[in-house]
């Protein structure tokens, strides 16, 4: 193993969203129990807290590694390896130049809580892999043959640095 990097954690807005989806089930719980029909409206935050977990079980990495041939995104329920040889190369991009890279964006994924995980479809690259925790500083990871990948380790230019090594 080359190297393994957490995500980096949570900042700025995506922070802020996941503190007030998180704050949505107790909210509602609350406003059932006053209203007096909290037992009706149970259903509701339990299925948020599932969708909850099923995003951080499913859709948010919990680790890259460089290994010997291989990028691996490792969640907690599946891993997903890209071989290096499909790497062309790794850099590390500020706030302007993501955004001058990709043009405008939609996303199809997560977008808010815990982060940004899952495809963006841009203006200038077609489709575009994110595993996203922050806006700063984020690794632009060149495929030869698919996908760009952005992901936002926790040590940016240790994460980019160790491709090459």
């Amino acid at each position: 193993m080359l190297g393994s990097f957490r995500l980096g954690p949570l900042q700025g807005a995506l922070k802020a969203a996941t503190y007030v989806l998180f704050s949505l089930p107790i909210l509602i719980l609350s406003l059932g129990f006053i209203m007096g029909g909290w037992a009706r409206s149970l259903w509701v935050p339990v299925f948020l807290l599932v969708l909850y977990l099923v995003v951080w079980l499913v859709f948010r990495p919990r680790e890259l590694l460089w290994e010997q041939d291989d990028l691996v995104i490792r969640f907690p329920l599946r891993t997903r390896r890209i071989p290096k040889a499909d790497i062309e190369r790794v850099e590390v991009l500020s706030k302007p130049d993501t955004q001058a890279r990709l043009g405008s964006a939609v996303r199809f994924g997560v977008g808010g809580l815990f982060g940004v995980f899952g495809r963006l479809w841009t203006s200038r690259e077609g489709f575009v892999d994110v595993y996203l925790t922050r806006s700063e500083d984020i690794v632009w990871i060149h495929r030869r043959g698919g996908r760009p990948i952005l992901v936002t380790p926790e040590t940016p230019h240790a994460f980019a640095e160790a491709f090459s090594s």
